[in-house]
């Protein structure tokens, strides 16, 4: 997940993971899964209140049983920590 310009950009697997919590607002089915109502706090440009789901959209993408999408990566992955050291000047 990222922002932009005050807009925030969630992944797929974000979104399906947030659908593993309780439902925040109320969302049509099928091809209308588009929210019912704004939500205050989003019209009037606040911050959306803490919560265990990360992301906010005006529509509902994903399910919480939807598959989660590949990674494309060839291999396994390493985590490597690394310490940035700055020259004595």
């Amino acid at each position: 997940m990222g922002s932009k310009g005050g807009l925030l950009f969630a992944s797929a697997e974000g979104l399906i993971g947030d659908e593993q919590f309780p439902a925040e607002y109320n969302y049509g089915t099928g091809s209308t899964g588009a929210i019912s109502a704004i939500p205050d706090w989003y019209a009037k440009g606040q911050p959306k209140a803490a919560s265990q789901r990360v992301a906010f959209t005006t529509y509902k993408w994903y399910g919480k049983d939807d598959p989660l999408l590949e990674s494309g990566l060839l291999g396994s992955v390493q985590l490597r920590c690394a310490i940035r050291r700055t020259p004595d000047v």
